[in-house]
């Protein structure tokens, strides 16, 4: 099975509390990696002895526009300092293709930057970048102006709740898409985001047509539970582990 990790954005609240006892319970579930969701107020040496100890490897972080903005340098040394490769933009409000081309300028001065230093810039999608405009989706239009070093993220959750065929779209995406965040969706009219494999998706096929345009990097993100965040997180580990994910 190759590494799945977990956003820990989806540890959210056990993370505020207690970030070091959070990242010992999500390597216990299995997980081979974490993506931040921004950078916890301990020192990146510190933080990287605990990973190593773990067996836990940083595949990236999430940031907001003023991360990127005000603090990239910061940032992508304390990146650095964990081994991590993706810079991750996680949300840009692209009510139209103005915004998007906006998005797009942005992430490409942080990319021109990120590249030199050895990460991969991406833009993590929402919904409302999954709307067209002249006949083209928004999100298309963010990456075709950031340019050759700016790649998806795709967060299929919100793909399919825009009401998009994810699959045809992964396709579509080809090379540009770099690596998936794995999210699963209930079914109409529902369509909130339940545990993996007890929703939608077919996630063999997901994981094949990803694999076919080159992702290797699956990322789990639970957002809504009915369970406890942790048990969830298992949960949808164990379930992409039982069909060699």
């Amino acid at each position: 099975m190759k590494p799945v990790y977990l956003q820990l954005y989806s540890m959210r609240e056990e993370m505020a509390k207690d970030c070091i006892g959070t990242i010992k319970k999500v390597a216990k579930m299995g997980y081979q990696g974490v993506e931040f969701a921004g950078f916890p107020d301990i020192p990146a040496v510190e933080l990287r002895i605990v990973l190593d100890d773990l067996g836990l490897k940083t595949i990236g972080s999430h940031f907001g526009f003023n991360d990127l903005n005000n603090e990239l340098q910061r940032n992508l040394d304390y990146m650095a300092a964990l081994g991590g490769k993706y810079v991750v933009l996680a949300y840009y409000m692209t009510e139209n293709s103005d915004d998007a081309k906006k998005a797009g300028d942005f992430m490409a001065g942080v990319a021109n930057v990120s590249k030199k230093q050895g990460f991969q810039t991406c833009y993590h999608n929402h919904a409302h970048e999954l709307k067209k405009e002249n006949g083209k989706y928004l999100l298309e239009t963010l990456l075709e102006t950031a340019g050759g070093d700016v790649y998806s993220q795709l967060d299929v959750y919100w793909v399919e709740y825009a009401g998009v065929d994810t699959y045809k779209y992964i396709e579509s995406l080809g090379r540009k898409l770099l690596v998936i965040h794995a999210k699963e969706i209930a079914c109409a009219p529902d369509r909130r985001n339940v545990e993996i494999g007890k929703g939608y998706f077919d996630w063999k096929k997901l994981i094949m047509l990803s694999r076919n345009v080159g992702v290797e990097d699956f990322i789990v993100e639970q957002e809504e539970y009915t369970l406890t965040p942790a048990e969830e997180c298992e949960n949808d580990y164990n379930y992409l582990a039982s069909i060699d994910a």
